[in-house]
């Protein structure tokens, strides 16, 4: 009687047994990978939250698992929030994130990656229609205030990236042959151009002097 009793026990033990180890095996696969609607932004989460809503795998998986993916997709991490703003007439277009200045006509009807942005600027020749003014170089801050602080213009055809003497950066472009636009700055920044090229008059009172090598 004892044995059967003994045999019994152990029995019922490992019948309770082999569904814990089951959940145990289980316990580590509660992630998913969510993305937005046109999956340019992806994120892992164990439930979906705010625009990240649309899950890539049918059922939780591990951490491990969602990272796997996340890599080998290039980990979906580009924010579409860029948009290609041209002038009325197309001559100029610019990639920026709101419309400024006279960039107000937007190519993509919502907001894009940089990547996709880019894309169009290159397959459009960038809209490159007023090169000739060369901005590009270090300048320095001539006034009112900081004055002597290094400045930079980086220039491609009529694209530029621009740099203030406190290290802040705006998108650009050359706007005809005396004319600059610091599209970031101040809802699009603009900036004259003396005739000898060694000076920029900004719209808000700054100006800017080309170091001379």
């Amino acid at each position: 009687m004892k044995i059967r009793i003994i045999i019994s026990g152990l029995l019922l033990a490992m019948l309770l047994t082999v569904p814990a180890l089951g959940q145990g095996e289980n316990e580590n696969a509660v992630w998913n990978v969510y993305c937005t609607g046109d999956r340019s932004q992806c994120t892992v989460a164990k439930e979906p939250t705010g625009e990240f809503m649309f899950n890539v795998f049918p059922a939780k998986v591990t951490w491990d698992d969602a990272q796997a993916w996340m890599t080998s997709n290039g980990n979906i991490n580009r924010p579409a929030v860029w948009n290609v703003y041209c002038t009325g007439d197309r001559s100029q277009c610019t990639v920026a994130k709101e419309p400024a200045g006279e960039f107000m006509f937007n190519v993509f009807p919502g907001k894009v990656t940089w990547d996709d942005a880019q894309a169009w600027m290159t397959s459009n020749g960038n809209i490159e229609s007023t090169p000739d003014l060369n901005v590009n170089g270090n300048w320095n801050m001539g006034g009112p205030y900081n004055i002597g602080m290094p400045c930079q213009i980086i220039q491609q055809g009529s694209a530029l990236t621009i740099i203030n003497e406190n290290g802040a950066r705006s998108t650009g472009s050359v706007l005809d042959g005396v004319t600059v636009i610091a599209t970031d700055w101040e809802g699009g920044l603009k900036g004259t151009i003396s005739a000898d090229g060694n000076r920029i008059d900004w719209a808000n009172g700054t100006w800017w002097v080309r170091q001379i090598q």
